[in-house]
């Protein structure tokens, strides 16, 4: 009672090796993020960026005035 098993498609072969493929990468861009140093204008770049970020959108218009005042236009309909 021997098996008798089919050579494996191209597609196989393609899938086999890729998840191959995709392992490594991430093992070597885990290492990198690990590894390498940041260097010193790129440890300051998170905090600008977050400052940027919450002063033109907050600052700029309230949000819930613009919702009571549909509601009051529906209310009046």
């Amino acid at each position: 009672m021997a098996i008798i098993l089919d050579e494996p498609s191209l597609i196989d072969n393609f899938l086999y090796y890729g998840l191959f493929l995709g392992a490594i990468f991430q093992i070597v861009c885990i290492a990198a993020v690990i590894f390498i140093p940041q260097s010193e204008n790129e440890e300051e770049l998170p905090e600008e960026t977050s400052a940027e970020m919450k002063s033109p959108g907050s600052t700029s218009r309230p949000t819930s005035s613009g919702k009571k005042q549909k509601i009051e236009k529906k209310k009046k309909r």
